[in-house]
C-alpha cells in the first residue's frame, strides 16, 4: 500500500500542477458558457435588451438596436484596467515555472524529471507500481485541469468583466441566442420512432406546424435567413418578431389539436414502413391529415391577429 502511494503521488502532483496550467489558458471558453448563461433577453418601452444579471443584481445591458452596451451601477469600479487579450495569460510565466520546476529545468531545482518517470516504468516493478503511476499521472491531469479552467470564474471576476466589456461578445450573444430559439421550435415537437431497439428508431423530420402554416414559415424563414448571414446585426424588431413566434408556438403546441396533428403526422411519415407493431398500426388517412391541418394552421392565423 505505501509503494502504491508513493507512486500514485510522484506522478499525481507534476501532472496536477501541469493540469492547472493548461486548463488556466482555457478560463476565457469557462466563462464565456457561464456568462451566456446569465443572459436574459428584456424589453423596455418597446425596445429589447440582453440584460446580464450577477450574483442576481442586472451588470450589463446591451441594446439590440444601437449594438452597444452600458454598465450599471452594480458593476461600476470593478473592472479597472484588465484588458482581454491579457487576462488568460496574467500568471502564465509565474505557472510555467512552477511546472517547469517540477519535471526538470528552470531556473528552480527540479523535484521530479521525466528521467525518474522513464526509470520507475523501466524497473521490474509490480501491475500495482505501474497502475499506481497511471492512475496518479491521469487523475492529477484531470483534475489540475479542471481546477485551472474553474479558476477565478465567477461573473464579477477580472476576465469576466474584460469580455463583458467587448463588443464582439455581445453579438455573438445576439446570434446564438437567436439561433438556438429557432432550433428549439424547429425541433422540439419532433416526433420519434422507437422500434424494438435503437436500430429502428426512426425521426420523422421537423415539427409539422411549420409545414402547414404559411405566416409561421415565413417568419421562421425571415429569422433564420438573417442567422445565416453572419455579418447582419439583429435589431429590436427581429427579437420582438422572435417572441410573438415563440409566443404563438408555446400556445397552439399546448392544445389538443396539436397532438391530432402530430400523430397524423407521423403515420404520414412511416406510411409503408413495417415494423414490429399491430396490423393498421401506421395506416395513414389523407383526409384525417388535411382536416388536421386545417385546425392547426386556422388557430395559428388567429393566434397571429392577436396583439402579445
Amino acid at each position: 500500500m505505501k509503494d502504491f502511494i508513493k507512486y500514485f503521488l510522484v506522478a499525481f502532483i507534476p501532472f496536477l500542477i501541469y493540469g492547472f496550467y493548461n486548463g488556466y489558458g482555457q478560463r476565457a471558453a469557462v466563462i464565456k458558457s457561464k456568462l451566456y448563461q446569465d443572459m436574459r433577453l428584456e424589453a423596455d418601452d418597446g425596445k429589447f435588451y440582453f440584460r446580464h444579471y450577477c450574483n442576481g443584481a442586472p451588470t450589463y445591458d446591451f441594446d439590440t438596436d444601437s449594438d452597444t452596451f452600458t454598465r450599471s451601477l452594480a458593476a461600476g469600479g470593478r473592472l479597472a484596467s484588465t484588458h482581454l487579450e491579457d487576462a488568460p495569460s496574467e500568471r502564465h510565466l509565474e505557472y510555467k515555472e512552477l511546472v517547469t520546476a517540477f519535471l526538470g529545468g528552470g531556473t528552480a531545482t527540479a523535484l521530479f524529471t521525466f528521467k525518474d518517470f522513464e526509470k520507475i516504468t523501466a524497473q521490474k516493478s509490480s501491475i500495482v507500481k505501474i497502475i499506481a503511476t497511471l492512475v496518479g499521472g491521469v487523475s492529477g491531469y484531470l483534475l489540475g485541469k479542471w481546477l485551472g479552467s474553474n479558476y477565478r470564474t465567477d461573473c464579477d471576476s477580472p476576465l469576466a468583466l474584460a469580455i463583458l466589456e467587448n463588443d464582439k461578445e455581445w453579438l455573438n450573444v445576439e446570434q446564438t441566442y437567436m439561433l438556438f430559439s429557432l432550433l428549439g421550435l424547429k425541433w422540439r415537437g419532433r416526433p420519434l420512432l422507437f422500434g424494438e431497439n435503437s436500430k429502428n428508431m426512426n425521426p420523422l423530420g421537423e415539427d409539422p406546424l411549420f409545414e402547414i402554416n404559411s405566416p409561421l414559415k415565413q417568419e421562421f424563414g425571415y429569422l433564420k435567413e438573417k442567422c445565416e448571414r453572419k455579418s447582419e446585426n439583429f435589431s429590436s424588431q427581429d427579437f420582438a418578431r422572435l417572441c410573438k413566434l415563440k409566443a404563438v408556438y408555446s400556445e397552439i403546441t399546448n392544445r389538443d389539436l396539436y397532438k391530432t396533428l402530430l400523430f397524423h403526422h407521423e403515420r404520414k411519415v412511416l406510411k409503408g414502413v413495417t415494423l414490429q407493431k399491430p396490423t393498421g398500426y401506421f395506416t395513414f388517412s389523407q383526409q384525417q391529415w388535411d382536416s388536421s391541418a386545417v385546425a392547426a394552421s386556422s388557430a395559428i392565423d388567429s393566434l397571429y391577429n392577436h396583439t402579445f
